[in-house]
């Protein structure tokens, strides 16, 4: 299964906390946000991740080279940034052959059980 991270985002409303740490890598309870949806990919089957980023692209490329272990990352810079809807329509080649696949933003979190969630 297949899902894109969305976590492009300037982080502003974080400031100064985003300075110099994207968004993404910020931690909750110790554990950096980006980490916290690995495990959840992982529990609910998703192997293949697209995560979008922005601003401080190369401390997020450090961090998923150190933490993907047995996910395949896919990294996806963006310059400029395309917003949500331009970051999947960037990619659509990517889940062109799909049945469903998930789309994320990486600063939210869920307890939701995503098993109970039916896919056509």
């Amino acid at each position: 299964m297949k899902a894109f991270l969305l976590a492009g985002g300037l982080g502003t409303r974080l400031r100064p906390l985003t300075d110099g740490t994207p968004k993404c890598l910020l931690p909750i309870r110790g554990v950096p946000v980006l980490q916290i949806w690995f495990e959840l990919c992982r529990r609910y089957g998703i192997d293949e991740i697209l995560i979008n980023v922005h601003s401080h692209a190369a401390a997020v490329r450090k961090f998923i080279d150190a933490n993907k272990a047995d996910l395949k990352v896919l990294l996806f810079e963006e310059p400029t940034l395309l917003g949500s809807a331009g970051t999947i329509l960037a990619n659509q080649d990517w889940v062109r052959e799909e049945k469903s696949f998930w789309v994320f933003c990486a600063d939210v979190l869920t307890t939701a059980d995503l098993h109970r969630m039916r896919f056509p």
